[in-house]
């Protein structure tokens, strides 16, 4: 199951906050299928990889309110944790950075808080996406719900994709293939996450 974390609405299309909803789009694309069905308040499209069944989803909820859908889905669908794949934004990575990694805290990102209260479970894959940080902390909720600059779209777009083809690596090869390919801290940048 890969999700993309992000808030419903065109008022919240293509934002910051919303990369995760962008890189679940290019899957899709890369896929060439569509995320048209609703299940679980979710957007949804299930895909067979081989002997995989994968599906893909968009949860309708607002960001903060993720672990619904998500822990529907899991259950109708019977994909264990092990199997979840989470794509977000993170304001603590420089915009266009990727980290892939198993586990860890929610780093104060919403949508995977919700998840993790909700369903118990932190040792899932996550595919963050660097959107960065603005310079004064009373700026942070203008910042992840604008959309990037156009100094920041080029960078922005290659991570939304290259967060999709990492999605489908962890798949198909593993975290660590997925990590030594796509774990950078700046554009053109590779290495492992220690984080």
């Amino acid at each position: 199951m890969v999700v993309g974390l992000g808030n419903p609405g065109l008022r919240y299309a293509h934002t910051r906050h919303n990369v995760g909803f962008d890189a679940v789009d290019s899957l899709a694309k890369l896929l060439k299928v569509r995320i048209s069905k609703t299940s679980c308040g979710a957007k949804i499209c299930r895909v067979n990889l081989g002997d995989i069944l994968l599906v893909l989803a968009k949860p309708l909820s607002f960001m903060n309110l993720s672990g619904q859908p998500v822990k529907c889905l899991a259950n109708a669908n019977e994909i264990p944790f092990e199997r979840w794949i989470f794509i977000h934004d993170d304001i603590d990575l420089p915009v266009g950075a990727l980290r892939i990694r198993l586990g860890g805290s929610s780093g104060g990102q919403k949508g995977i808080k919700s998840i993790q209260e909700l369903t118990g479970k932190t040792e899932f894959y996550r595919i963050k996406i660097g959107i960065g940080r603005p310079e004064t902390k009373e700026d942070i909720v203008d910042h992840v719900l604008d959309r990037p600059s156009t100094e920041e779209r080029d960078d922005l777009k290659k991570a939304i994709q290259d967060a999709a083809k990492a999605a489908l690596i962890i798949i198909n090869e593993g975290l660590e293939a997925a990590g030594n390919k796509f774990n950078r801290s700046k554009k053109g940048e590779n290495g492992q996450d220690n984080s």
